[in-house]
């Protein structure tokens, strides 16, 4: 599971929202564009092999709902997983 920002940012001794700022800081992306782009270079490394279910894939990332995996899968390579 995923840590919440709070906890993150408890972690860290700094608010949820100096977090927020120092990470687009120093990588360049927001927390969510950078968790995004974990789950969707780890889907589709799975999706790879073809005998693994795309459900098992997207509840693997993170994702319960296959239609929303599906669309965000899509809008992020521009492709669906299929091909």
């Amino acid at each position: 599971m995923t840590p919440s920002l709070a906890t993150l940012a408890q972690v860290a001794c700094l608010s949820v929202s100096q977090l927020k700022n120092l990470f687009k800081k120093e990588t360049g992306q927001t927390t969510s564009q950078y968790l995004l782009s974990i789950r969707m270079t780890k889907a589709r490394g799975l999706l790879a092999h073809p005998d693994t279910p795309v459900n098992i894939v997207a509840n693997s990332v993170g994702y319960q709902n296959l239609s929303a995996f599906s669309h965000r899968f899509s809008v992020y390579f521009g492709h669906s997983h299929s091909h």
